[in-house]
């Protein structure tokens, strides 16, 4: 079993050097320019994520120019918020998708 790759970058899919030529036109996938992001985003991080580590969350969120809601979920997992019996953050979800649906994206 390979090593997790892990660039400490927010960058497109890493398909490995060979196959990223062929899709990127670079043997790197491209960083993604957080700062162009002009959306509201509300993150839900889950403690125990082992997809979105919760330090990776943390600077993302520092990244990203408008975050609206910062919600951490000390007991939960990456798949908690699909599938788990408590769903009481989704009306909190509902909430924020309602107060943001006409903000003008510039």
């Amino acid at each position: 079993m390979g090593q997790l790759y892990q660039s400490g970058l927010f960058q497109k899919y890493d398909y490995g050097f060979a196959y990223n030529y062929g899709i990127y036109l670079d043997n790197e996938p491209p960083v993604i320019d957080l700062s162009k992001i002009k959306v509201p985003v509300a993150m839900w991080v889950a403690g125990f994520d082992h997809i979105a580590d919760v330090k990776d969350n943390q600077r993302l969120r520092k990244e990203l120019p408008n975050v609206v809601d910062y919600t951490f979920l000390p007991d939960e997992d990456h798949l908690s918020l699909t599938f788990s019996k408590n769903l009481t953050y989704f009306h909190e979800t509902l909430r924020l998708m309602d107060k943001y649906k006409y903000q003008m994206i510039e």
